[in-house]
């Protein structure tokens, strides 16, 4: 059996698995559906379905923390009318597995014993704290024997250093800021850089102005044109126009941090991802967006532009509808595919979040513009654009060590809310679970495929690092912020990315070439813009040409 460190198998039980398959090679026609016969074993990790004929159902497995919702029935044994049990798993990747028992509870008690054991475990490990099973696998690793990481394969993160590598740190127009000296904001990292001439009690009083007190923050700088993106929340305007000068003048001196000339006039841009409408509706809760008139001065002006990227909702919705398409015999002969992936609007989003960031591109590397970003509380629609930006400004970002950075930074440190949006520990739906950050791998393979040579990674990390995302096995996507992460998780529990050092060749793009002429603009030419098959669909048995992938697809659970 599969089993990584730390993993222990607690029940099995026999049972039929729903599949389908192709009865010959070359036959384009419906699928046949069978009942496989087989084993499902629940450990601490996973769900293991062994089948007893291999060909052509080869094993399955998912990690218990995968599974949204597990639905058990009772169903009628259309041959003699007895009645047997069912279990479906709806996964969080889409897969959707039907098992049945082969035996009738109502006289086999010893079945109806199995069932009801093997399901408490199963919640007792997919359901019960995302941190334990992390933990114990952490406690057990660092026991275990591994062969030791090349230094050019190390991933070691430090903000600071990052800050140091940019040029942040000797910049004397810029200052870094430890929260340890000055708490502004839980949700933020402890090392912060603001505009020198900003002092401790503007920022205070700019945090108590931006929502969730996520006040602008600088998380990349061009020190040779002083252009910048910085992050926040939206500003707590309301419906009586609020107004904070200590936050204008903050927005100030990011823009003059380009260099203010006598008879030139500057601009500096505000991207809010969302859209104008949705900024008229938080206004009414208090909230709201930027006045520009109230952001300018005798040689620069603020622009707000917005992006128009759907909120998390939309986002459930669209992915759920093409996970849903993804199915088998989900299309009837008549349907189109394509126009039915294009009404799920997954690749709408994917589209409007490429042109927001193209925007903050053209702003920072060509016009040499500052930039400030931000959504409502500046943790989903943000990371997305400022990551993007970053990949596409920064060669060091489309390095392994760079993409490990820019999440820690982006994603962990300022805050994405990893476990309400993968809905980790709990089977209810929740509102708040959301594909924010699958937006982001599929905006970054969809670069990836328009320019094949620029990044050191390959395809396969990016799959990696969302089969992780729910598996619960690291610490890294677990916790809703840094402050609580390193207060829970950063002693107990290891790190993706040390996984990823110990697998580092199987991430290495081998066509790679680093590319320093200038930006990486993205294409978002609907032509350039395609369905990510190798993630959406790799579970999909209805593909041709059929490969051995096709029912044993690649997964990077262990």
């Amino acid at each position: 059996l599969p089993q990584i460190p730390g993993e222990t198998y607690e029940a099995r039980l026999r049972i039929s698995m729903s599949g389908y398959h192709r009865t010959r090679m070359c036959d384009g026609g419906n699928l046949k559906h069978e009942w496989v016969k087989g084993e499902l074993l629940v450990s601490t990790f996973r769900l293991y379905f062994r089948s007893q004929h291999k060909q052509p159902w080869p094993d399955w497995m998912i990690p218990v923390h995968s599974v949204a919702r597990a639905d058990t029935q009772k169903n009628q044994d259309s041959v003699n009318g007895r009645t047997v049990r069912s279990i479906t798993f709806s996964c969080k990747d889409g897969q959707i597995k039907r098992f049945t028992m082969s035996r009738h509870m109502e006289e086999d008690r010893a079945a109806s014993d199995e069932f009801h054991r093997f399901l408490r475990k199963f919640y007792q490990w997919a359901y019960n704290g995302e941190t334990e099973l992390a933990q114990r696998h952490y406690t057990a690793w660092v026991r275990s024997p591994r062969a030791p990481v090349p230094v050019t394969h190390k991933l070691v993160y430090s903000l600071e250093d990052d800050y140091i590598r940019q040029g942040i740190t000797g910049c004397s127009s810029v200052r870094l800021l430890k929260q340890s000296e000055l708490k502004l904001c839980m949700t933020y990292p402890l090392e912060l850089v603001f505009p020198s001439k900003v002092t401790d009690e503007e920022l205070e009083a700019v945090a108590r102005y931006r929502s969730k007190q996520r006040l602008p923050v600088i998380t990349w700088f061009d020190p040779s044109s002083g252009a910048s993106i910085a992050r926040s929340a939206q500003p707590l305007v309301g419906v009586n126009s609020k107004r904070c000068v200590e936050d204008e003048k903050l927005i100030c001196e990011l823009a003059a941090l380009t260099g203010f000339q006598p008879g030139v006039h500057k601009r500096y841009f505000i991207v809010d991802a969302r859209s104008r409408v949705a900024t008229q509706g938080n206004r009414l809760m208090g909230k709201g967006v930027e006045q520009s008139k109230n952001y300018r001065g005798d040689n620069w002006s603020a622009e707000v532009h917005h992006m128009n990227i759907g909120n998390i909702h939309s986002a459930r919705e669209s992915v759920d509808a093409l996970y849903a398409l993804c199915q088998p015999r989900a299309l009837d002969d008549s349907s189109s595919f394509y126009g039915k992936v294009e009404s799920t609007g997954w690749l709408g989003h994917v589209f409007f979040i490429l042109k927001g960031a193209t925007f903050i591109i053209e702003a920072v590397a060509r016009e040499k513009c500052g930039v400030l970003v931000h959504c409502s509380d500046g943790w989903d629609r943000t990371p997305q654009l400022c990551s993007l930006a970053q990949l596409c400004i920064d060669p060091y970002y489309r390095t392994i060590q760079g993409l490990h950075t820019l999440i820690e930074k982006e994603w962990l440190g300022f805050g994405h809310k990893f476990s309400q949006r993968c809905a980790h520990s709990t089977s209810q739906p929740s509102e708040e679970r959301s594909p924010v950050f699958t937006l982001l791998m599929d905006c970054i393979f969809q670069l990836m495929r328009q320019y094949p040579t620029i990044f050191e990674f390959n395809e396969g990390l990016l799959l990696a690092l969302l089969d992780h995302l729910y598996s619960c096995r690291f610490g890294t996507f677990l916790n809703n912020s840094f402050i609580e992460r390193s207060a829970h998780l950063y002693e107990s529990t290891g790190s993706i990315w040390e996984w990823v050092e110990q697998n580092f060749a199987t991430f290495v793009n081998p066509q790679y070439q680093m590319y320093t002429e200038g930006p990486v603009i993205p294409s978002t030419n609907p032509r350039n813009l395609v369905l990510w098959e190798n993630y959406f669909t790799r579970f999909d048995v209805t593909k041709l040409p059929a490969t051995p992938k096709t029912h044993n697809p690649t997964v990077y659970y262990d």
